[in-house]
């Protein structure tokens, strides 16, 4: 995601399609499944209910630290992180979408 970034910079919208992962409750972005397990490079999703939200609406992994790893994609504004573990940070999401075992499922 870090080359995404430079090429789209901060404070801009930007349409990303990519990986999301999610950790204890900890929603972000990679290029790729295996980008994963190392959030150096990664862009958090800035929702405070996003956790919430997508166990109402999507299932989640079993028996992995991720609750969920698929394919997605999202429109947002991309900022700086505050969170340091970040490179980057997506706020007032206008559409994000996940494919989970080949359905699709529109969160936003």
């Amino acid at each position: 995601m870090e080359n995404f970034i430079l090429s789209s910079g901060f404070d801009k919208d930007v349409e990303i399609d990519c990986c999301f992962a999610m950790v204890s409750g900890v929603g972000y972005l990679v290029e790729s499944k295996e980008d994963a397990f190392s959030m150096k490079n990664a862009i958090k999703i800035q929702h405070p209910d996003l956790e919430k939200i997508l166990f109402s609406l999507v299932p989640a992994l079993g028996g992995s630290e991720f609750s969920y790893l698929c394919d997605a994609s999202i429109i947002g504004t991309l900022r700086k992180s505050e969170d340091v573990k970040f490179q980057g940070e997506i706020v007032d999401i206008k559409k994000f979408n996940l494919i989970v075992s080949g359905l699709h499922f529109e969160i936003f």
